[in-house]
């Protein structure tokens, strides 16, 4: 069902700028950005995209195509090649921009200059935190600005960070170099989340329009509004599309004598159809054809690889505000349920424990490939076993729910334990009546856990202090799911184990105390 255009309406006169803008006796003039983020290798509507952009060009539009990260990572489609066939498929769109976001970064420094030096866009980064070598070898700039018959708009590229503070400085920077440079207009485009966007915002000034990414939420400044204050007291809007492609923000600012308006839209899919319309110009449909024809190839190169693994009698969803509404509010996922199953069983340890937000796209109800499983869990890390003392155990649970039943980024799923979490606490203490089996969880004793090596050495790796040379490896994460559902579950996902979304009830919340919901 097409959804209804989101659409808000905002003036931003000059006299409510930080600086003075040199904009005076400039004709008024419209720019079109289109912009998207997080597309995690979902390419099936990049020709559309590309045919939108041409259309727009031909119709005299002033077009800029940017994108806020996460581009070649997140399903085999982006491993076949290390992103370098969707790095192709994005020159056929000709973007102009893009941020980098944490996890194109996957495959490796080298891979990821090869990339972008493959690239007919620019990358932007005003914090990139690479060697002196690294910085070196990518070619970037900290801010990229477009030009719009006189009028100037500047883009502010923002990485992934964990310490958002360590951005203050070079954002600061990059803003008040821009608007010295001739800035009408400043967008920051940021791979950073929208807390850690707030807290930026908060302590910097003269940014106008934060375009955000990361956290795969849907701000569209109407139903899901966000904004933030900057230092200065003035109000930044926000803006995401979402993920994977299921929208396109587009902007359109209207630079008059000394200020702009600007209006936004979220556009579907069948939005762009239907403003195309059945006959598309000449210059779209070539566009088109010319994407279509990268993005077939692509797939044709992972059907070849693909074959069939099993069935699933239900819909395993996962963490997806666009794709899985209804699972906006789980802190258990049958999907994650299913998939610590499996790390425990084939590891044949006492517990498993999984980072819920790591698995992306779901299984879909009916016969599935092995392909399906690797957009499943994109990553293609191991699966370890290792040893862990109930104390330990118990700190990672508590770090890692800390803001629940807000969304955490390492939200915990476990299989072969329990527990509880009191929300009305603060942390620690928020954690209890934790059992491991049927018995209550012993701090002092030490436990076999399976996980991904990320969640053992890099996410918990402060907790845990794991040497990986004394750990178990157990398999690649998709191998060892295909082994579970394979060997294990006789090649059918049932519905009898895994037929909740929500989960069977591994994990208690009490929100009222002595209530448990």
């Amino acid at each position: 069902m097409k959804k209804r255009i989101r659409t808000i309406l905002l003036l931003l006169i000059a006299l409510a700028m930080s600086v003075c803008l040199p904009a005076c006796g400039k004709k008024p003039c419209k720019a079109v950005i289109l912009y998207t983020n997080d597309v995690h290798c979902n390419v099936k509507n990049y020709p559309l995209l590309s045919a939108y952009a041409a259309d727009l060009k031909n119709k005299g539009e002033n077009v800029i195509l940017v994108d806020g990260g996460d581009i070649v990572q997140g399903s085999f489609l982006g491993m076949i090649d290390e992103g370098a066939s969707i790095i192709s498929i994005m020159n056929s769109a000709e973007y102009d921009l893009a941020v980098p976001g944490n996890h194109d970064y996957d495959y490796g420094m080298d891979v990821f200059l090869n990339n972008t030096e493959n690239s007919d866009f620019a990358y932007v980064s005003c914090n990139f935190s690479g060697t002196q070598q690294e910085r070196e070898a990518f070619i970037h700039e900290p801010y990229f600005m477009a030009e719009c018959n006189g009028h100037n708009v500047a883009f502010i590229g923002i990485e992934t960070t964990d310490d958002i503070g360590t951005c203050i400085e070079p954002v600061q920077r990059a803003v008040d170099d821009a608007r010295r440079n001739g800035a009408q207009l400043v967008i920051a485009v940021g791979h950073i989340g929208v807390n850690a966007g707030e807290e930026l915002m908060e302590n910097t000034t003269g940014v106008d329009i934060f375009l955000n990414a990361h956290d795969h939420l849907l701000c569209d400044g109407e139903d899901n509004k966000v904004s933030y204050v900057s230092a200065d007291g003035r109000d930044v809007p926000v803006f995401e599309a979402g993920a994977n492609m299921e929208y396109i923000c587009r902007l359109d600012v209207l630079f008059t004598d000394g200020s702009f308006e600007y209006e936004v839209s979220m556009k579907t899919q069948e939005d762009i159809q239907s403003e195309l319309g059945e006959t598309m110009s000449a210059k779209a449909a070539a566009a088109m054809k010319n994407t279509e024809d990268k993005v077939a190839g692509l797939i044709k190169q992972k059907e070849e690889l693909n074959y069939t693994v099993g069935k699933s009698e239900c819909v395993l969803c996962v963490y997806d505000p666009v794709k899985f509404p209804m699972c906006n509010d789980f802190i258990e996922y049958n999907s994650s349920d299913m998939v610590a199953d499996a790390y425990r069983s084939v590891a044949e340890t006492d517990i498993a424990m999984v980072n819920t937000t790591a698995l992306r796209n779901g299984i879909q109800k009916g016969y599935f490939g092995k392909m399906d499983l690797c957009d499943f869990i994109p990553w293609f890390e191991n699966v370890y076993a290792a040893d862990l003392t109930g104390r330990q155990i118990m700190d990672i649970l508590e770090r890692d729910t800390v803001n629940w039943p807000k969304y955490t980024e390492n939200q915990p799923a476990v299989s072969g334990m329990t527990f509880s979490v009191d929300t009305t606490k603060k942390a620690p203490g928020r954690v209890y009546d934790v059992k491991i089996g049927d018995e209550p969880i012993d701090l002092s004793r030490t436990y076999s856990v399976a996980s991904s090596s990320y969640y053992l050495f890099e996410a918990t790796g402060s907790i845990t202090g794991i040497d990986e040379s004394k750990c178990r490896c157990v398999g690649m994460d998709c191998n060892v799911l295909e082994r579970y559902i394979t060997e294990t579950l006789g090649g059918v996902i049932p519905d009898s184990l895994y037929g909740s979304l929500s989960g069977d009830g591994r994990i208690h919340l009490d929100s009222t105390p002595g209530v448990i919901s």
